[in-house]
């Protein structure tokens, strides 16, 4: 098989030149890059559909149209696109119902209450820090655990779909954490703060905020850099400037004392960098440095706009990489697809031949046999 483990037999649905569609397994294909709470996503033993789809509804991912005119190319037909089959094994419950599970948690509607309900707990968590009647509060916190039971029932159901795979996918897991510990600290009302962290739950729901969260993780090694070098400027600024205004308050220069220790010198510079309230500072010590706004540009200039413009490029790089990653996993599939289309139609075009070779020989031997006995 073209595929290694593409299922054969019984579970290859429809595969005809007027309505192509063929089941294929795909184990870990995209799990770097897609997550099993999102409705165009897989586990790690999901199944996609190929098949012929001309009324898409824009909310499912389709593959870009290099990768459809590549497919199209190979397998000499319209536009091919890819939708998301459940593919997890039953570990709970029977098949129809783990089926049923699996629809509900991969349904978009279904995603966006999720959303919905985040947002509004959000809110209610809100609205209760503000001071209001007894029975108004105690509404609130009937309502903030209405709501935690909903998430604890979406949860479960996930839980009863994936089975111990749930704990595969980090984005799971973070809300298993999230709803556990919502549940333990409900009781204590020092802790009950902790509610509106469930609000972090919409970034594992939303697949732009995922990927930009992934994005900021691929970047550690790169930001860890670009944090070494301003913290050598940083430190090198804190001495320079300390050396040069130290004795500005003692002077009268300024009104407040800035620069005559490290510390004090490393939390101006902090505002320089966060342009608080620099311009008056600088205005202070121009008084009697009239050169004194050359270094504080310089350093402004170079921790404001170089250095954290920097560290957007590179989010932005991790961000771009992230969504090429997503578009070659999808030529991907199209590519194994297409060749697993192929070879199913080669297949059945050998077993076609051998069936007509068998019915000519059969044929043969007759015209044979009547003319022995004739």
């Amino acid at each position: 098989s073209v595929l290694g483990k593409a299922k054969t037999g019984s579970d290859i649905k429809h595969a005809t030149k007027s309505n192509c569609e063929l089941w294929i397994s795909m184990p870990s294909l995209l799990d770097h890059q897609q997550q099993p709470g999102d409705p165009t996503t897989t586990s790690s033993n999901s199944n996609y559909v190929l098949s012929q789809d001309d009324d898409d509804d824009g909310d499912q991912q389709q593959p870009t149209s290099a990768v459809r005119q590549n497919a199209s190319t190979l397998l000499g037909k319209p536009v091919i696109s890819i939708t998301h089959m459940p593919g997890a094994e039953p570990f709970f419950l029977p098949r129809p119902l783990h089926e049923r599970a699996g629809a509900l948690v991969h349904n978009q509607l279904f995603q966006k209450t999720m959303i919905a309900l985040i947002v509004l707990n959000s809110l209610i968590t809100a609205i209760g820090t503000i001071d209001m009647e007894e029975s108004i509060e105690q509404a609130f916190d009937t309502a903030d655990t209405v709501l935690l039971c909903i998430f604890t029932a979406e949860l479960g159901l996930h839980i009863l779909y994936y089975g111990p795979e749930l704990f595969h996918d980090g984005w799971l897991t973070f809300d298993f954490v999230l709803v556990t510990c919502s549940w333990a600290f409900q009781a204590m009302t020092v802790l009950r703060a902790f509610r509106i962290v469930r609000a972090v739950r919409v970034v594992s729901k939303v697949k732009d905020l995922r990927e930009l969260v992934m994005a900021l993780f691929h970047t550690v090694d790169r930001m860890g850099a670009i944090a070494s070098l301003l913290l050598l400027i940083y430190f090198v600024f804190t001495i320079f400037f300390t050396e040069l205004f130290k004795d500005a308050y003692a002077k009268g220069v300024t009104s407040e004392d800035h620069f005559s220790t490290l510390g004090l010198t490393a939390f101006t510079l902090l505002q320089f960098m966060f342009l608080d309230d620099w311009s008056s500072m600088t205005k202070e010590l121009m008084a009697e440095y009239w050169w004194s706004w050359i270094p504080i540009l310089v350093f402004i200039i170079i921790c404001t706009f170089v250095v954290m413009n920097l560290i957007i490029a590179v989010i932005c790089d991790a961000v771009g990489a992230i969504q090429t990653d997503e578009m070659t996993a999808n030529l991907d599939v199209m590519q194994r697809a297409t060749e697993a289309a192929i070879s199913l139609a080669e297949t059945k075009q050998r077993e076609e031949i051998r069936r007509l070779e068998t019915k000519v020989d059969q044929l043969m031997t007759l015209l044979q046999q009547q003319k022995g006995m004739s």
